[in-house]
């Protein structure tokens, strides 16, 4: 019983790891090589069901999620929206109205929707305002949340007006609404825009069979 019980403190004695450890042919105890211990490891993990899970769930979630991001890129042409091309705009179908007032106005032929609604002078607010916008455009027509009448937003009523004081400087230069402090008025209140009157959307069928 002695010698038995001596085992487990020899083994702490000499650094002998009793798990990774077997005995010779004389039976003395030896440490494993690290090649034997490594293949022990691996069969013990190689069992275990959350390894599996991570080995094969991982992979084919990774899979399934760049195809559906894949998918809706190509649904939506997404990368039509790059360009400033009218057109895109006509990619969600609440927007017929206000392309076809668009096209039929003397503005089609100096101005695109992207000379209007976005900001111009700097290339970064540019495009963080265009991703903002077309981003939330996107789910608002994606969950059917657009209203009957489509309106300018808070923020993006100072852009186009900023964008028709820069394209009509010098006639304003010529007036006294040359400062934008000077007046709260928008120039839409005055002027007929490139869109006419704001239609419901309801007038769809109307405005489609007109620009025919």
């Amino acid at each position: 019983m002695i010698d038995q019980n001596s085992k487990p403190s020899a083994h702490k004695e000499e650094g002998i790891d009793p798990l990774n450890s077997f005995q010779d042919g004389e039976g003395r105890d030896c440490a494993s090589p690290p090649e034997l211990a490594k293949v022990r490891v691996e069969r013990l993990s190689g069992n275990r069901p959350m390894t599996i899970i991570l080995k094969l769930g991982l992979p084919s979630l990774a899979g399934i999620c760049c195809g559906l991001a894949l998918w809706v890129t190509v649904i939506s042409e997404a990368t039509s929206y790059l360009s400033d091309s009218p057109q895109t705009c006509v990619n969600c179908h609440v927007m017929y109205s206000a392309y076809a007032s668009w096209e039929h106005s003397s503005h089609r032929e100096v101005a695109t929707c992207n000379d209007c609604h976005v900001p111009h002078g700097n290339f970064i607010k540019s495009w963080a305002f265009k991703a903002r916008d077309g981003l939330w455009h996107a789910t608002v027509f994606t969950f059917r949340w657009e209203p009957q009448v489509i309106q300018l937003s808070s923020r993006a009523i100072p852009v186009v007006q900023e964008n028709c004081r820069r394209c009509h400087e010098a006639q304003i230069s010529e007036t006294h609404l040359t400062h934008p402090s000077s007046c709260v008025r928008r120039c839409w209140d005055c002027h007929v825009s490139p869109h006419g009157e704001v239609q419901s959307l309801s007038a769809f069928a109307q405005w489609i069979q007109e620009t025919d």
